[in-house]
């Protein structure tokens, strides 16, 4: 992007948000940051004030306690990832794990951070990660339940052939005397780039998700306790869905027929017919041929 080499890159104007319950933990943080220079860091341990920085803060770095006063603190990534909350969905994030299980590492990787610290951990070891991300950013994918760093170890549905885009980076972009004017300038961008290729990515769930109810409906698996959570979650993907069409100016009629009819089967779970999962399963596809085929606006993908 033009920003400078990594000789060039000057830490001192980077700023930094470290939410972190424990004190000694968010000491070696802090200690890690200003080996490398970073001098803004502002630091909490409490949830709601980590949410509330990230809102209204503009920053460069989030180092984040998955646990925070024994919640889990991951959405607040996510809802970044989404663009819901603060004003740089592009920020870099390192999750802390004091306790870290199977299940922990898993949501903590999904949310969509730039990389995982474990605890204990040396304070050159917080150096080393944020200094790797800086050099060696891995590009974003976007799917229609994530949007972060591409780890396609990961197998989600739809990963293996998402676009890669190498997004704005803040801490380059800071630390080489990029105005903010412009940074942000190319933030809005790829937010709408990265709006409509969401949009696709939602559409086409419709169609696979309910591509498994119909098949579990031919062939007499389906039971209520397997088809409302499927029309729960197909919920979701649609009420996002016609949270994000009219901000590219698409009408949202199909969806709002289709959710129509999944409620009304969700209330009546167990008396759905075959014919009515085949009926459902055509607006399904008609929704997703629909928003699948968005004109494209400037793509901004990363070389393979």
């Amino acid at each position: 992007m033009g920003w400078g080499g990594m000789a060039d890159l000057d830490y001192s104007q980077v700023r930094a948000v470290v939410a972190e319950s424990n004190v000694m933990i968010r000491q070696g943080v802090r200690y890690g940051l200003n080996a490398m220079g970073v001098r803004e860091i502002a630091e909490t341990g409490s949830l709601t004030s980590a949410h509330q920085m990230c809102r209204e803060s503009e920053i460069d770095v989030l180092v984040l306690n998955s646990l925070l006063e024994e919640n889990d603190a991951t959405f607040i990534v996510r809802d970044i990832r989404a663009g819901s909350l603060g004003k740089d969905p592009f920020l870099l994030t390192i999750l802390v794990l004091a306790h870290p299980s199977e299940p922990q590492v898993k949501t903590a990787m999904s949310c969509g951070t730039d990389d995982l610290l474990l605890v204990p951990f040396a304070p050159e070891q917080m150096s080393n990660r944020l200094r790797g991300i800086t050099e060696r950013r891995r590009p974003f994918v976007v799917t229609h339940d994530y949007m972060g760093p591409d780890r396609r170890k990961a197998q989600r549905e739809g990963v293996a052939s998402a676009t890669q885009f190498n997004v704005p980076h803040p801490v380059r972009a800071r630390a080489t005397g990029v105005p903010s004017g412009r940074y942000f300038n190319q933030v809005d961008q790829f937010k709408e780039t990265l709006g409509r290729e969401r949009i696709r990515r939602l559409a086409h769930a419709v169609e696979y998700e309910f591509r498994d109810i119909c098949g579990a409906g031919r062939d007499g698996s389906l039971t209520a306790d397997i088809l409302i959570p499927k029309l729960f979650k197909l919920e979701s993907i649609c009420e996002e869905l016609t949270a994000r069409l009219p901000g590219v100016g698409a009408s949202v009629e199909l969806i709002t027929g289709f959710l129509a009819v999944c409620k009304k089967m969700k209330n009546n779970a167990s008396k759905v017919a075959y014919p009515d999962l085949e009926a459902a399963y055509n607006d399904a596809k008609r929704i997703t041929n629909t928003y699948m085929s968005l004109p494209d606006i400037q793509r901004m993908a990363a070389s393979a």
